[in-house]
C-alpha cells in the first residue's frame, strides 16, 4: 500500500521533537567586491534545492565519498550535496567529517597527521553497512577519501554545501584556493561551526557564498525579533538550522515568510523523520538536508502527486493507495498516449477494488470526477468516506456511466461525476470497484467545479542529468557484436525440427494426472498426424513432476517419474516432444529464497499470473540449469520458454541493483519512468540479463545434447511496442517462440499518436513474422496458433505462416485429442 504524506500546518509555533543535533546557522554571503565580479547565488535561486544529501546521503552510501556524491547527483540531478572539508598534513583538501579516519575507514589516526598518499591507501567504504553490521557491501570496492578537486571535477554541474572542519591546517584558505582554481565559487556554499572561520573567508575574498556563523546568525534573529526587521539588510541568502534551534527561537510559518521576503532561503538539517519532513515542507521551507535523500525524495514526490492544483486535486488512477483483489490480474497500469500521464488502468472488469487517499483543509461540498473510457454503458461501484487503510470489502453504491466509444486512443475519454458529499477538514478515501471500463484519473474539487482535459498532462517532462552522469548512462553495457552472438551465427537447426513446419501444442497440467489422457496424449497427437508436439512438463510455480535433485517435488512424482514417462511415451509413439517448462516461477524456491524473487522499486515482490517472478541475476539461474539438464537426461527434444523471462519494467532485487551498480557506476532508478534515461538504461541491463541467462542455459544444454532445441519467447518484441528484449536474444535462440496475431493484437492496449493512421492488420502480422525470422538468422519462428474454428482455418493459417518462413504450432485443446480437424 502506498502512503501519502499530506501533513498540514495549522498555524502558530511549529512543534517539533528535539534532536541531539548541534546548532548550525548558515547563510550565503551575497556581497560584491569592488575589484571583480560578484557571486549572487543565482545557481541556488534558479533551481529548487528542496532535496539535500547530508554527507552525500550517509544512510545510502559511504559518506563523504565520490561514489556517494555521484550516485546522489545521478539519481536526483538538482540535489544539494553536503560534505565536510579538512586538510592533510601536506595541504591537500579532502572530504571527511571526523578528525580521525577510524569511524569510516580501515585505518586509524588523525587526518591532519597524514599525508595524502597515506589517505589514498585507505578503504573509505570499509565501515559502511546498510543493515546494522550484517553486510559491508562497499569493502574492497576501491572507495577512497576524495579530494575536493575530485568531487568538483567529477560533478561540474552540481551544487555543494561544504562545511569547513577545525584543524591545525588553514582549511579556509586551502578551500578558497580550490574554488577559485576550479571556477566553482558560484556553486559552492561554505559553512563552519567555528566562530571566525567564515570571517577569515570573507577577509580573503568577499565573493564566496558563505554561511552565517553563530554570531551573524544571532544578529539576524535579533533583527527579526527586535523590531528592526524593516531596516535589516541581510548579507546572506540562506538559513540552515537544526531542529533544536528552531524550537529555541520559536520559528513559525510566519517567520519563514518574513525571511523569504528578505531573499533568505531556509534549509533545515539533518531531517530523517517523515513527519518532520512533512511539517517543515508545510511551513514553507525551501528544502532540507537529510541522511536519507531517497525518503525525502519520495515524500516530495507524493506531495506533488496529491498537491492541489488551482481548482482541485488531480490523482492518477494507476497511483492508487489501496488495492484489494484475489489475484494480480486486476487494475493493471497500461500505456495510452491519450491518457493523463500516458497511463490508465486496464483489466478493471475482473474482481477487486482500489482506494485513493486525499485531504481537504476547508469544510464544504465536494465532488469526485472520473476520467474513463468504456465500450458500453456500465455501473461503477464507488464509496467516499473518512480515510481507511482497511482491506475489507467497502460498502459501495453503483453509479451509472455512459459508453464512450472505445477503450484507448484519442477521443474516447470522458469525465463523469461519480461521488459528492459535504466534507469537514480531514483525510478521506475514495474507493471504486471492478466494472467493465478503463479508469484514467480522478479530479476532486469543490461542488460546481467541473474538470476539463486542460488538466491532463499527457506528456511528462524528460529527466535531464548532468554531463558526467549522462556519460555513464550513454556508455554501452555490451558490445553489439559480442563473442557469444558471433558464436551463435552458424547454428544449424536439427533436421527433426526444421523439416516439420506444422506442429501441435497442448497443455495437460498436473490436474490431469489422474486422467488416462495424461499419458496417452502422444498417441492422440500421432493419430492427428503430428510428428512434433509441445506439451507441459511444468505449468506454473508448482513443484517438479520428476524426482529432481533440487527444490520441491510433487507428491505424485516421488514414486513415479512423470516427466520421463511423458517423454518416453512420446518417443514410443514416434514423435519428438518439446517440453513447456515454466521457468519464471517456483513457489517452493520463492519461499526458501525470498532474496531470489524479483522486486518492485519499493521492495514488494513482482509476480505473474502464475506466481512470483524469480530473478535470472540470482542463484536461481543455476537452480534452473540443474532442472533443465535433468530433463535433457530424460530425453526431452526441446524446451519451450514462454512469456517475458524477467519483469518488463525491470527488477529491483539486491542482485540486480548490485550488479547494475558494479557494471555501470550508476545507482538504479527509483521508478519505472520511460522519460528517464536512467530507467531506459536499467531496461537495457534487464535485457542483457535475459541474454546472458539464455547463453548460459543454451551452452549447458547443447554441451549435453546439441540436438535439443530451445524456443525462446519474444513476447511483444515482434510488435515493436516495448523495449522488452533485443535482437541479440534471437541470435541465441534456436527458434523464436511467438504467437499468431500477437504483432497486431498487443496494440489494443497502446494509444497511437493523434492523427496516426491505423495499420493494416495482416501486414502488421506479416511484418512481425519477418522480424522474428530474420533476427534469428533465417531460422523459422515457432508460432503458437490457438482458437482455430475449423479445418479450413487451420489450413489457411498454416499456409500463411509457412509462406513467411515460420513453423505453425497449432493448439489442440486437451479434451479433443485426437482432433479430426488436424487429421491428414
Amino acid at each position: 500500500m502506498r502512503t501519502v504524506y499530506a501533513a498540514r500546518h495549522t498555524g502558530g509555533t511549529m512543534a517539533l521533537k528535539s534532536t541531539t543535533l548541534i546548532l548550525l546557522l548558515l547563510g550565503l554571503a551575497a556581497t560584491t567586491p569592488a575589484d571583480g565580479p560578484g557571486v549572487s547565488g543565482k545557481r541556488f535561486r534558479v533551481k529548487p534545492i528542496t532535496l539535500g544529501a547530508h554527507r552525500g546521503g550517509k544512510m545510502l552510501w559511504p559518506e563523504n565519498t565520490l561514489e556517494a556524491f555521484q550516485r546522489a547527483a545521478t539519481r536526483w540531478p538538482d540535489i544539494l550535496l553536503e560534505g565536510d572539508a579538512t586538510c592533510t598534513t601536506d595541504g591537500h583538501v579532502v572530504l571527511l567529517h571526523d578528525a580521525t579516519v577510524d569511524r569510516t575507514t580501515n585505518g586509524s589516526g588523525a587526518i591532519a597527521a597524514m599525508t595524502f598518499e597515506e589517505v589514498k591507501a585507505l578503504d573509505a567504504g570499509y565501515r559502511f553497512t546498510p543493515d546494522g553490521g550484517q553486510t559491508y557491501p562497499w569493502r574492497g570496492k576501491g572507495v577512497r577519501i576524495p579530494t575536493l578537486i575530485d568531487v568538483l571535477d567529477c560533478l561540474p554541474e552540481s551544487r555543494f554545501l561544504i562545511e569547513l572542519k577545525p584543524g591545525p591546517h588553514p582549511v579556509a584558505e586551502a578551500v578558497h584556493r580550490v574554488l577559485c582554481e576550479r571556477h566553482a565559487l558560484e556553486r559552492v556554499v561554505l559553512a563552519s561551526f567555528i566562530p571566525g572561520t567564515i570571517g577569515r573567508v570573507r577577509l580573503l575574498d568577499p565573493r564566496p557564498l558563505t554561511c552565517f556563523d553563530v554570531v551573524t546568525g544571532a544578529q539576524m534573529m535579533d533583527a527579526l525579533r527586535g523590531g528592526a526587521w524593516d531596516s535589516y539588510v541581510p548579507v546572506d541568502i540562506m538559513l540552515a538550522i537544526d531542529l533544536d534551534m528552531m524550537r529555541h527561537f520559536g520559528i513559525t510559518a510566519e517567520d519563514v515568510v518574513c525571511l523569504r521576503e528578505k531573499g533568505i532561503l531556509i534549509n533545515p538539517h539533518t531531517i530523517n523523520r517523515i513527519d518532520t519532513m512533512c511539517a517543515l515542507l508545510d511551513m514553507g521551507v525551501d528544502g532540507m538536508l537529510t541522511d536519507c535523500p531517497d525518503v525525502l525524495a519520495q515524500v516530495i514526490h507524493e506531495r506533488e502527486r496529491t498537491s492541489a492544483i488551482p481548482d482541485g486535486i488531480l490523482l492518477e488512477a494507476e497511483a492508487f493507495d489501496v488495492r484489494v483483489a484475489p489475484s494480480a490480474d486486476f487494475a493493471i497500469p497500461t500505456t495510452d498516449r491519450a491518457a493523463s500521464g500516458e497511463q490508465s488502468l486496464y483489466r478493471f472488469f475482473t474482481e477487486g477494488h482500489v482506494g485513493y487517499h486525499f485531504s481537504v483543509d476547508e469544510p464544504g461540498a465536494y465532488a469526485v470526477w472520473l476520467r474513463y473510457a468504456s465500450n458500453g454503458d456500465t455501473r461503477l461501484p464507488v464509496a467516499l468516506g473518512p480515510r481507511s487503510d482497511e482491506e475489507g470489502e467497502p460498502a459501495c453504491d453503483p453509479v451509472g456511466l455512459a459508453k464512450t466509444g472505445g477503450l484507448t486512443g484519442y477521443g474516447v475519454w470522458q469525465w463523469a461525476c461519480v461521488a459528492e458529499g459535504n466534507l469537514a477538514p480531514g483525510a478521506y478515501t475514495f474507493v471504486m470497484a471492478a466494472t467493465p471500463l478503463r479508469p484514467d484519473c480522478l479530479f476532486i474539487a469543490r461542488a460546481g467545479v467541473a474538470p476539463s482535459d486542460t488538466l491532463i498532462a499527457a506528456e511528462r517532462e524528460p529527466v535531464v542529468y548532468p554531463t558526467a552522469a549522462q556519460a555513464l548512462i550513454d556508455a554501452p553495457l555490451a558490445n553489439v557484436r559480442s563473442e557469444w552472438v558471433r558464436d551463435a551465427a552458424g547454428y544449424p537447426l536439427p533436421e527433426w525440427f526444421d523439416k516439420y513446419r506444422v506442429q501441435a501444442h497442448t497443455r495437460f497440467g498436473p490436474h490431469w494426472m489422474d486422467d488416462p489422457e495424461f499419458l496417452t496424449a502422444a498417441d492422440g497427437f500421432r493419430k492427428t498426424g503430428a510428428r512434433v508436439f509441445t506439451r507441459h512438463i511444468k505449468s506454473g510455480d508448482e513443484a517438479a513432476w520428476w524426482p529432481s535433485a533440487v527444490g520441491a517435488v510433487l507428491p505424485e512424482a516421488r514414486e513415479r517419474d512423470w516427466a520421463k514417462a511423458i517423454i518416453d511415451t512420446a518417443h514410443g509413439a514416434g514423435c519428438r516432444i518439446i517440453v513447456y517448462h515454466r521457468h519464471m516461477e517456483d513457489a517452493h524456491t520463492a519461499r526458501e529464497h525470498p532474496d531470489w524473487v524479483c522486486r518492485e522499486p519499493n521492495g514488494a515482490p513482482k509476480n505473474t499470473k502464475r506466481g512470483d517472478y524469480l530473478c535470472l541475476n540470482s542463484p536461481y539461474l543455476g537452480y534452473l540449469e540443474t532442472r533443465l539438464l535433468e530433463l535433457v537426461h530424460r530425453g526431452a527434444d526441446g524446451f519451450y520458454f514462454d512469456e517475458t523471462h524477467m519483469p518488463k519494467d525491470g527488477c529491483w532485487c539486491e542482485f540486480c541493483q548490485n550488479r547494475f551498480r558494479e557494471e555501470t557506476g550508476l545507482e538504479p532508478p527509483r521508478e519505472a519512468n520511460r522519460y528517464d534515461p536512467l530507467w531506459q538504461k536499467y531496461i537495457d541491463f534487464k535485457n542483457l540479463t535475459i541474454e546472458r541467462a539464455f547463453v548460459k542455459l543454451r551452452t549447458a544444454i547443447h554441451r549435453h545434447n546439441p540436438e535439443v532445441v530451445m524456443l525462446i519467447s519474444a513476447n511483444t518484441w515482434p510488435a515493436f511496442t516495448d523495449r522488452n528484449m533485443t535482437h541479440r536474444l534471437w541470435r541465441i535462440a534456436d527458434s523464436v517462440k511467438t504467437e499468431f496475431s500477437l504483432p497486431a493484437r498487443v496494440l489494443k492496449h497502446r494509444g497511437l499518436p493523434e492523427g496516426f493512421l491505423p495499420f493494416d492488420r495482416d501486414a502488421k502480422i506479416a511484418l512481425g513474422y519477418t522480424l522474428a525470422r530474420d533476427a534469428a538468422d533465417g531460422r523459422p519462428p515457432h508460432v503458437w496458433t490457438n482458437g482455430l474454428l475449423n479445418a479450413d482455418s487451420a489450413v489457411f493459417a498454416s499456409a500463411g505462416m509457412m509462406a513467411h518462413g515460420c513453423i505453425a504450432n497449432l493448439d489442440i485443446p486437451e479434451d479433443t485429442l485426437p482432433n479430426s480437424m488436424f487429421t491428414p
